[in-house]
């Protein structure tokens, strides 16, 4: 006859590979679609398809595992099992429903520098006009845009006042046009790669980008990015101004000596 722990480790073990199942469908949602490449890096996606992980893969298992006793009646095991399913479901829709909400929806160019903006982030109060071509809070990763100047000084009073409160421009889709409309100020603030690399010579992976992406450091511009993970500058290629990668560097050293 086989041991009762044997038994619990095999119901524990069942639960666990349909866990799995669950968080890869979710990890594939998460990396894939809502925080592409670098992003689940840049935006902490990668942190919090841990913690919904942490919570389905092990918690889950672990807890059929304590609560698979076959010397209880049928009825209360099948009731403990549905409970602890429940709250498995509970805890993982309430971590997917945090990542959507944090997930990254547009990078923005703000005169001087980007900005990863989050869905959460976003001031709906004064939404992007109806009429406008940019798409709104993506659900495939985060679209490429720019920001407009102010029409008027009460306009840019009325920034300035929501600024001040935690809501800038970039995340004030009222403000958001195409990224290449801001080409010209693009060139003006963007600094060659190779000052990147003086900044952090003894950096390898620095100095290495540029012939991973393919490119000489010359034909490579740089430019910081506001994240909620730290510092970044955002890697662009000189010709196109398309952003091609991001580097965990501050981006905002030396401001008055752009060579």
């Amino acid at each position: 006859m086989k041991s009762e722990t044997y038994i619990r480790l095999k119901a524990a073990l069942i639960h666990l590979i349909a866990s799995v199942v669950v968080a890869s469908s979710c990890a594939i949602l998460i990396l894939y679609f809502w925080f592409p490449g670098q992003y689940s890096e840049i935006a902490g996606g990668n942190h919090l398809l841990f913690l919904i992980i942490s919570v389905d893969v092990v918690l889950g298992p672990l807890l059929t595992f304590v609560a698979f006793n076959i010397s209880k009646p049928r009825t209360e095991l099948i009731r403990d099992l549905f409970i602890i399913c429940m709250l498995q479901v509970s805890g993982l829709v309430y971590g997917v429903h945090t990542v959507y909400l944090a997930r990254p929806v547009a990078l923005v160019f703000e005169q001087s520098r980007f900005r990863v903006v989050s869905f959460i982030q976003v001031d709906q109060s004064e939404p992007q006009d109806a009429a406008s071509e940019i798409p709104y809070l993506s659900l495939s990763g985060p679209v490429l845009l720019s920001v407009r100047d102010f029409k008027d000084d009460r306009e840019k009073s009325a920034a300035v006042e929501k600024g001040l409160a935690g809501a800038d421009v970039g995340v004030q889709p009222k403000f958001w046009q195409p990224y290449l409309k801001a080409d010209m100020q693009l060139r003006k603030v963007a600094r060659p790669y190779d000052v990147l690399i003086k900044k952090y010579p003894s950096d390898t992976k620095v100095r290495e980008l540029p012939g991973l992406l393919g490119h000489d450091s010359k034909q490579l511009i740089f430019i910081p990015v506001i994240t909620r993970t730290g510092d970044w500058v955002v890697v662009l290629s000189a010709s196109t101004l398309l952003p091609m990668a991001f580097v965990p560097k501050d981006g905002f050293f030396d401001l008055a000596a752009k060579s």
